[in-house]
């Protein structure tokens, strides 16, 4: 993957970045692709202070499609011990013997293709 399409976060998670990625696959994809870049767009615009603590200026994690692209074997990560998230929205690790499967790598490439196939494929229902 390049540097374009992911970001290493500091705690860890390699994410898809949305920004101008996000314009140039949505908005392609006609009123389906405007609607849910708009929902983004407004998200992001009313929860400024939330974005500038988790992520680089101008860019946002799609979280869920990062769940789901590990769910369709597009992403790939490691079973470590659960973390705990802290008010700052830090993790701490704490000695547990709780595991979860932490995502280290997305193939950001394929999860677009796929979103957009996807969008296309109903933009050519009757």
């Amino acid at each position: 993957m390049d540097g374009r399409s992911e970001r290493r976060l500091s705690h860890g998670l390699v994410a898809s970045e949305v920004g101008h990625e996000a314009v140039a696959h949505m908005n392609s994809r006609g009123p389906i692709g405007e609607y849910l870049f708009s929902e983004l767009a407004g998200w992001l615009d009313r929860q400024p202070d939330l974005v500038a603590t988790a992520v680089a200026p101008d860019t946002w994690v799609i979280w869920d499609e990062v769940v789901v692209a590990y769910v369709l074997g597009m992403a790939s990560g490691e079973e470590v011990p659960r973390p705990t998230l802290n008010q700052d929205l830090s993790f701490s690790h704490d000695d547990t013997v709780r595991k979860i499967t932490w995502l280290t790598d997305i193939d950001a490439d394929r999860v677009w293709s796929d979103f957009t196939a996807k969008i296309d494929a109903v933009r050519r229902l009757p």
